[in-house]
């Protein structure tokens, strides 16, 4: 039963605190309260990043697998073309990216000549953003770097508490700031932007 709770009231925190926390040292479960939604975000605990990705796991694991969508969003190419004999390398060679979603037989390039071409040869490079759908069709661009980031921070936050005594690696105090979830207007996109 012990883990990282998420909690919306002060009242939810007690509650964490003598039912999956009672094991935990004072001097963790302190930090460990000190980024509770209700602590980092009082006005509003669900767009904290804590309840997001709360929510995000919840719904993972208990209802239906999160689809994560793989959105072209840059390609890089180096070709070189040789013609047939007889051709002339002319018009010039056209190569046209397509970014649609990343699915088997999707075809993500293609290389137009109006001659008859010999061979291509070179490389193809093509970045991509991670995208995925809550329940409630809402894509959320980019959280999937900002959650990895802010776990790392949260982690560094609440370890920076121990003791040098301990360790002399988390001997000094780490600075930790909340992020936020904020929705774009139209509803259908969210970004993590740090606290101010």
């Amino acid at each position: 039963m012990v883990g990282l709770p998420d909690c919306r009231t002060a009242a939810d925190w007690d509650r964490a605190r003598r039912d999956k926390l009672q094991t935990v040292p004072d001097l963790y479960a302190e930090r460990i309260k000190q980024i509770q939604p209700f602590s980092t975000q009082p006005q509003q605990p669900n767009l904290s990043a804590l309840a997001v990705l709360s929510y995000l796991d919840n719904q993972d694991k208990h209802r239906a697998s999160i689809r994560l969508n793989l959105d072209g969003n840059q390609i890089q190419q180096n070709f070189g073309v040789t013609m047939m004999e007889g051709e002339v390398a002319d018009p010039p060679l056209e190569v046209v990216g397509h970014f649609v979603p990343i699915e088997d037989g999707a075809v993500l390039l293609e290389i137009r000549f109006a001659g008859r071409i010999a061979s291509v040869s070179g490389s193809c490079g093509v970045g991509f953003q991670v995208n995925f759908d809550t329940e409630l069709g809402h894509e959320m661009l980019e959280a999937i770097d900002a959650m990895i980031i802010e776990v790392h921070q949260v982690l560094a936050f609440i370890l920076s508490a121990q003791p040098a005594a301990e360790s002399e690696e988390h001997a000094q105090e780490e600075d930790w700031q909340e992020m936020t979830f904020v929705p774009s207007q139209d509803g259908k996109s969210a970004r993590y932007v740090p606290e101010s």
